[in-house]
């Protein structure tokens, strides 16, 4: 997908469409609508508008997303609590471990015949991408009581 795909896409989502969205931006809806256009040669969003854009839609996640996967990274939400206390620490390493367990299930449940086939893996690795993701966000945990 080209970028320009996905901010169309994250546009025409926002509530009110188009023409709430220019409203909230403070910028011309013909304007915008066809900056938002991928078929347009003419007008295209600037740095500033995108950064706007993905604000006031509350597609900041997916823009990192797109820039993720064009270098073959993924993107972790990490929690915004800012308090760590002893039994979050706690329920962190609980939670962490419980994930590792749950992959590794899925893991021999699906090369249990010796193959893994398409489905499998996609289950695989959406439930690798939640591990790695309870993983960061206990080391995020650690990483506030050491300060």
């Amino acid at each position: 997908m080209k970028i320009s795909h996905l901010i169309y896409r994250i546009a025409h989502a926002y509530a009110g469409g188009i023409v709430a969205l220019a409203s909230d931006m403070g910028r011309g809806e013909k304007v915008l609508s066809s900056k938002l256009n991928p078929n347009t040669e003419t007008h295209h969003l600037n740095i500033e508008e995108l950064d706007m854009l993905a604000d006031f839609a509350n597609a900041n996640l997916a823009v990192a997303e797109y820039f993720a996967d064009k270098v073959n990274a993924v993107v972790v939400e990490l929690p915004t609590d800012e308090l760590t206390s002893d039994m979050s620490l706690l329920d962190g390493f609980m939670q962490s471990t419980a994930s590792n367990g749950e992959f590794a299930c899925a893991f021999i449940e699906a090369f249990s015949d010796g193959n893994v086939t398409t489905k499998e893996f996609e289950a695989l690795r959406g439930k690798l991408y939640k591990n790695i993701s309870t993983q960061l966000s206990f080391l995020n945990k650690i990483e506030r009581v050491v300060r």
